[in-house]
């Protein structure tokens, strides 16, 4: 299956998105990585089921999206709000209350656990390669991101969403 790039506007920023398939297929939402772009996706999305839509954006500051202020405080929230936001776009899903198997790697994981805490009834499923913490980088635990250890401890770039 071949994916073709597109821009939509969605949460106040213009977002670049890949797609594949048919609008009315069987949704399926892939979120990227850090250091990466949905770009990571095309070696899986050309030996998927053409019975398959296939929505992969580039987060807010990778890819060809437009790059926007995190407010770390909110862990990986405007990432995910981006991401819900994407649902709604009639443009990507025929449904308009669409709820498709959403697939996160690292980043992207705790994306899409972001999403699903957000909106569990906008979210079919989860699969996860590797994810980070929902609440952000680092060392966390609980809905407030709060430190596994005062001090960080051992939780490698658990600093970055401080």
């Amino acid at each position: 299956m071949e994916s073709e790039r597109r821009t939509v506007t969605a949460n106040g920023i213009s977002q670049s998105v890949r797609v594949a398939g048919p609008p009315d297929g069987v949704p399926v939402l892939f979120v990227h990585g850090n250091c990466s772009s949905a770009a990571f996706w095309e070696p899986l999305i050309r030996r998927l089921p053409e019975t398959l839509r296939i929505v992969a954006p580039d987060l807010r500051g990778y890819g060809d999206t437009q790059t926007a202020p995190v407010d770390a405080t909110r862990g990986l929230r405007d990432f995910a709000d981006d991401v819900a936001a994407l649902l709604d776009e009639a443009t990507l899903f025929a449904a308009p209350d669409v709820r498709p198997l959403v697939v996160g790697h690292s980043l992207g994981g705790g994306v899409a656990m972001n999403l699903l805490i957000d909106h569990p009834d906008r979210v079919a499923g989860l699969l996860l390669a590797a994810p980070v913490s929902p609440y952000g980088f680092g060392g966390t635990r609980d809905v407030t991101g709060t430190p596994t250890t005062p001090d960080f401890a051992g939780t490698g770039a658990g600093t970055a969403n401080l």
